[in-house]
Parts: structure tokens; C-alpha cells; sequence
């Protein structure tokens, strides 16, 4: 299993939901969209990281939050 990493709109000055904003964070991490897991409680923002390949989890709770992340990590 990799290293975890993070990528924030605010640092790379393309706000989400723009497709660009996914596009340059799975650029600079170096990982192509379908093995990125988004998460946000935004549920907008989970529909556009959807859209651009990713798989998206919207947050609700810490407890579906962690086993979103556990079925994603499975996947692997």
C-alpha cells in the first residue's frame, strides 16, 4: 500500500468542482483518477471527482467515512 497524500484547491488556485481542480491534484500526485478516492461533504464536489474519474465519497459521518476508505483500500 502507498503513502496517503493530499492536494487542496486552495493551493493549486482551481477551486472545485472546475474538472481542472482534479485534474492538476491527480497530476502533481502523480496517480491517475481511478485510483484516487475523493472525499468531500459537498455533495456537488463528489459528483464532478465522479465525472472526472474518481471515485467519490460523500461524508456523512466518520464512521461510513472510514469504511468507504476500507472498501476503497480493497480494491487496491
Amino acid at each position: 500500500m502507498g503513502a496517503a497524500a493530499r492536494s487542496y484547491s486552495h493551493e493549486i488556485g482551481i477551486n472545485k468542482p472546475a474538472p481542472e481542480a482534479f485534474a492538476v491534484a491527480c497530476e502533481r500526485l502523480r496517480v491517475r483518477p481511478a485510483d484516487c478516492l475523493f472525499v468531500d461533504d459537498a455533495e456537488a464536489n463528489v459528483l464532478a471527482a465522479e465525472a472526472a474519474g474518481m471515485r467519490g465519497l460523500l461524508f456523512v459521518g466518520n464512521t461510513a467515512t472510514v469504511a468507504g476508505i476500507e472498501e476503497h483500500l480493497a480494491r487496491r
